[in-house]
């Protein structure tokens, strides 16, 4: 709770500096690391495709990832009703299938998400919510996606 109040993860502290939630991070990062332009770029209309990934990736690809683990992880602690299992889990599913072939759609018109020659924060961030899913099966039809 020191560095972060509401005691999650990710957080950091930069000298006295504190910063909390993952893609804030990854730009501010960028930012103040004057990192090599391709990972948050300065142009403002690419530096918009990125961010328009970082902001469908927790409205997409985490909202179905979240579904899936809160049946599938939380289920038996929480007691839920069977019926709840399968709405949370047809909903996880369907969500997921819907972004991953969305993200496909997108890979196959550029090597990266946002476009661009080199990958950025958004492909960093989206690639590792699908290998964490992956890992936890919670994609199966895509562990060899990446």
């Amino acid at each position: 709770k020191q560095v972060n109040p509401a005691g999650q993860v990710p957080s950091i502290v930069d000298n006295d500096f504190h910063l909390d939630e993952s893609h804030t991070i990854m730009r501010y990062i960028c930012t103040s690391r004057n990192l090599p332009n391709h990972y948050y770029p300065n142009d403002i209309k690419q530096r918009a495709k990125v961010d328009y990934w970082l902001d469908w990736h927790h409205m997409n690809l985490r909202h179905g990832s979240l579904r899936l683990i809160k049946v599938n992880f939380l289920g038996p602690t929480k007691k839920y009703s069977q019926q709840t299992i399968d709405e949370l889990r047809k909903e996880g599913d369907n969500v997921l299938k819907s972004s991953m072939s969305f993200m496909e759609e997108a890979l196959s018109k550029s090597n990266y998400l946002a476009g661009g020659n080199q990958f950025s924060i958004a492909d960093i961030a989206l690639a590792c919510e699908v290998l964490a899913n992956s890992k936890a099966y919670l994609i199966a039809a895509y562990v060899d996606f990446f």
